[in-house]
C-alpha cells in the first residue's frame, strides 16, 4: 500500500515525511519548490511497512503527477494551519478529492501561536480525517501512525515489502541522462528529466525485477566540482551532493555513468568520481551513455571500450556497457550486469587461494626485499621476499590477506600484479580487493 504526502510548496511535506520514515531522506529548506521529484521509502511501525511518497508542491496543469496519483491508496494532504487557509490550498484540497483516494488531513505546525486562530477553517475540509502535527517539534505522530497502519496496511504486501534489495547508486555529472536512464528502466516517469543540470535534488529510487532478483536503483544530484558549487553558494546543490555522498556510504554497487565522445576520452571530474568510489571500495560498472551519437560515425564496440580501458589504467577492469537511454540500445544489459557484478561478491576457499598462490609464485622471479651487504666483515646474505599462504578475511569488499616474511617491504607494482592476477583467476572484474600482508607467527598454520 502506498500513501502520498501532497500539499502546495512550503507546508512543511519534507519534514514530515522524514519523520516518518525516520531520517534525513528529503532535503528540508526554507524556501519554496527544493522537492522536484518523486521520493519513495518505507514507513515501519511494529514490524510492519507502507510504502510513502513525498512529491513537489503540486499544480493542476501536471499530467506527469496526476499519473502518479493513481497509483497510490491514501493521500496525507499537508496544510501549513499556523496560516489562514489560501486558495491554492482550496484548490489543491479539491483536485485531491477528485483522484477517489481516502484523503487524510494533516494540520502541521500546531505548536505556533497562531495555529488557534487558523485549526477550525481547516477543518472545515471534508476530509477523512484530521491530525494536528508539528514535525519540527516530533509531535502528534503516534496517532497518525496507528491510524494508517490500521487503515490501510495489507499482510499479504507486508512480505514483499519486507525484502530487501541491494541499492544500486546512479553517480555522474550533471545532464549527463542519469534520470533518463532512471525512466527507460522503469517504463515509465519516475524521474523528471530536463535539458537544465541541476534538475534532480533528492535521490530518487526506483525497484525492479531482475532474473527473480530485485534491484533498487538510487538517482542522485549531479556531482560537480567544488569549486563551482561552493563559489555560487547554491545550498541546494551543497546539500544535494552530501546527501550523494552519504548514499554512496549505504549503496551495495555502483553505476557510473559517463557521456560517450568520439575519441573515447574520460573527462577530469568522471575520473574523480571513480576516485570516490575507490576509496568508497564499491562494486561499479561503467554505463557509457549517448553512444548512438558515437555510433553514427562507424566506431566499433570493442574498439571503443578498449580505449576507455586504457584511458582508465588501474580501473581498467571495471565491465563497460555502451548504452543509449534515449533509443533504449544495451538498456536491457545493464540489469544481467548488475546482478552479476553484486553476486560475485563472495566468500573464495582458502584451498583455493593458495593453490593460486603457489601457481604464481612459481611463475614470478623472486623479488629482493632486503639487498645483501659486502662490505667487509659485514656480509650478509640477500633477503627474498616469500610469500608464504593467504586467506580471505573479508567479502564486501572483498580482502585478503597474505603472509609473507616481509610484509613491509612488498613494492607497489608487486601488489598490483597480485590484485590483476587476482581479478582474472576468479573473475572478480569490477569488485573492491584490498590486500594486507603480514608476517606470519610461530603460533599459525597454512589454512587449508
Amino acid at each position: 500500500m502506498a500513501l502520498v504526502l501532497i500539499g502546495k510548496p512550503n507546508v512543511g511535506k519534507s519534514s514530515i515525511f522524514n519523520r516518518l520514515v525516520g531520517r534525513r531522506r528529503s532535503l528540508v529548506i526554507d524556501q519554496p519548490g527544493v522537492t522536484l521529484d518523486r521520493l519513495v521509502d518505507t514507513w515501519e511501525h511494529n514490524d510492519k511497512m507502507l510504502e510513502i511518497w513525498d512529491l513537489a508542491g503540486i499544480h493542476n496543469n501536471d499530467p506527469l503527477r496526476n499519473d502518479w496519483y493513481s497509483q497510490v491508496d491514501g493521500v496525507l494532504f499537508v496544510l501549513d494551519a499556523s496560516e489562514p487557509l489560501s486558495s491554492d490550498d482550496k484548490e489543491a484540497f479539491e483536485m485531491a478529492r477528485s483522484w477517489g483516494r481516502p484523503v487524510l488531513v494533516l494540520l502541521n505546525k500546531s505548536d505556533k501561536k497562531s495555529f488557534e486562530d487558523h485549526r477550525w477553517e481547516a477543518m472545515e475540509l471534508a476530509a477523512e480525517r484530521h491530525f494536528e502535527l508539528s514535525a519540527e517539534k516530533k509531535e502528534g505522530f503516534l496517532e497518525l501512525t496507528e491510524f494508517c497502519f490500521e487503515r490501510f496496511f495489507k499482510e499479504s504486501e507486508n512480505k514483499n515489502t519486507l525484502q530487501k534489495a541491494p541499492r544500486v547508486l546512479i553517480f555522474g555529472r550533471p545532464n549527463v541522462g542519469k534520470s533518463s536512464l532512471l525512466n527507460r528502466l522503469a517504463g515509465t516517469h519516475v524521474s523528471i528529466t530536463s535539458d537544465k543540470p541541476g534538475t534532480t535534488r533528492d535521490l530518487v529510487e526506483f525497484s525492479f525485477r531482475q532474473g527473480g532478483s530485485n534491484l533498487t536503483l538510487v538517482d542522485t544530484a549531479g556531482i560537480r566540482k567544488k569549486a563551482r558549487i561552493y563559489n555560487r553558494n547554491d545550498y541546494i546543490e551543497i546539500f544535494s551532493t552530501k546527501k550523494a555522498m552519504v548514499e554512496l556510504k549505504r549503496s551495495d554497487a555502483c553505476v557510473v555513468l559517463v557521456e560517450a565522445s568520439e575519441g573515447a576520452v574520460i573527462p577530469t571530474q568522471d575520473r574523480k568520481l571513480l576516485r570516490l568510489l575507490h576509496h568508497a571500495q564499491k562494486p561499479a560498472l561503467i554505463l557509457v551513455n549517448k553512444w548512438d551519437q558515437v555510433r553514427a560515425q562507424r566506431r566499433r564496440e570493442d574498439t571503443f571500450i578498449r580505449s576507455i580501458q586504457r584511458e582508465l589504467k588501474e580501473d581498467g577492469h571495471l565491465p563497460i556497457l555502451l548504452i543509449s537511454a534515449k533509443t533504449g540500445y544495451g538498456v536491457k544489459k545493464i540489469g544481467p550486469a548488475l546482478i552479476d557484478l553484486i553476486g560475485r561478491q563472495r566468500k573464495i576457499s582458502t584451498a583455493k587461494l593458495n593453490k593460486w598462490l603457489a601457481a604464481i609464485m612459481e611463475k614470478r622471479s623472486p623479488r629482493i626485499a632486503k639487498a645483501g651487504s659486502n662490505e667487509r666483515k659485514k656480509k650478509t646474505q640477500t633477503q627474498y621476499l616469500n610469500f608464504l599462504y593467504m586467506t580471505q578475511i573479508q567479502t564486501r569488499p572483498m580482502k585478503f590477506q597474505i603472509f609473507c616474511n616481509a610484509p613491509n617491504q612488498v613494492p607497489d607494482d608487486e601488489k598490483r600484479y597480485l590484485e590483476n592476477r587476482l581479478r582474472e583467476a576468479f573473475k572478480l572484474e569490477g569488485l573492491p580487493i584490498r590486500l594486507v600482508f603480514r608476517k606470519k607467527t610461530q603460533t599459525e598454520r597454512v589454512g587449508r
